[in-house]
């Protein structure tokens, strides 16, 4: 069965769609089927994923499916990455095992009648139980707030990861996530469950950084992945060129960082 993971904070800027691209391409590296599905208004993981496609193919979207306009399966393509097939090759553009489900921004017009009702919620949970391809992990890339995309988005989910910075505001933003999740459970959801917070973007550079970060440990105890993220200019660089860092510089910590933390995903999920 394909687990569904959200990646969701009501805090902007702790990289959302970072933490979905990357830990989609590592999933792909580790031979995993995988569909990004993005939710966000600013549209960036569908940008980045459809950087090597060909535009006007992409004729169908989110909003096409959630409309009803059109299959769910016609608004879903194939994602092409630019790496090495071996090594000392270059670099060139290769099918991946990676979907995307693409959002044209003007998906938060096409659910301004929604009603949050019980049925309504149940929006995406239903077009994700009609998916033609057996992926094994769909990863929803959330807006920073909560919002109706985000409720349909959880409401779908079994999993979700809380990508935070090593700041006092990711602490203050923490308990809003918690009683989001919560509110979701509440409305039918009974299963869905944080299935840890990731640091994301870690200098540890200071005092200030490495006690903070034993803040979160403290608070987070074992819901904090034990993987952390580490700051890198590479990571800028990946995402401008539209190549995961795993393809685009496999030996860079912060790479490394995102496999390391990808396979403790894979091990939580395991462990339900």
């Amino acid at each position: 069965k394909m687990k569904i993971i959200s990646v969701y904070n009501n805090k902007g800027g702790v990289g959302k769609t970072t933490i979905s691209i990357n830990l989609a391409a590592c999933l792909d590296y580790r031979r995993y089927s995988v569909l990004v599905v993005d939710m966000d208004d600013q549209s960036n993981s569908s940008r980045f994923f459809t950087i090597y496609m060909d535009q006007d193919r992409i004729t169908n979207t989110l909003e096409d499916a959630i409309m009803g306009n059109e299959d769910i399966n016609n608004c879903i393509y194939q994602v092409p990455v630019k790496k090495k097939r071996q090594i000392g090759t270059k670099k060139e553009i290769v099918n991946s095992r990676i979907s995307i489900l693409p959002n044209n921004r003007h998906l938060k017009d096409v659910l301004q009648n929604y009603t949050h009702d019980s049925d309504d919620i149940k929006i995406l949970h239903k077009l994700m139980n009609n998916l033609n391809n057996d992926y094994d992990v769909a990863i929803i890339d959330c807006t920073p707030q909560m919002n109706t995309e985000t409720e349909l988005a959880l409401y779908s989910s079994d999993y979700v990861i809380v990508p935070v910075l090593a700041d006092v505001f990711s602490l203050d933003g923490w308990e809003g996530v918690y009683n989001n999740v919560k509110e979701i459970q509440e409305k039918g959801n009974e299963s869905l469950k944080i299935i840890g917070v990731v640091m994301n973007s870690f200098n540890g550079n200071t005092s200030q950084d490495n006690d903070l970060a034993m803040k979160f440990m403290e608070i987070f105890d074992d819901i904090l992945f034990e993987t952390v993220i580490r700051n890198s200019t590479v990571v800028r660089q990946s995402n401008t060129c539209g190549i995961p860092l795993i393809y685009y510089k496999p030996k860079e910590k912060a790479t490394l960082d995102f496999v390391e933390f990808t396979d403790e995903v894979l091990e939580r999920i395991r462990k339900g």
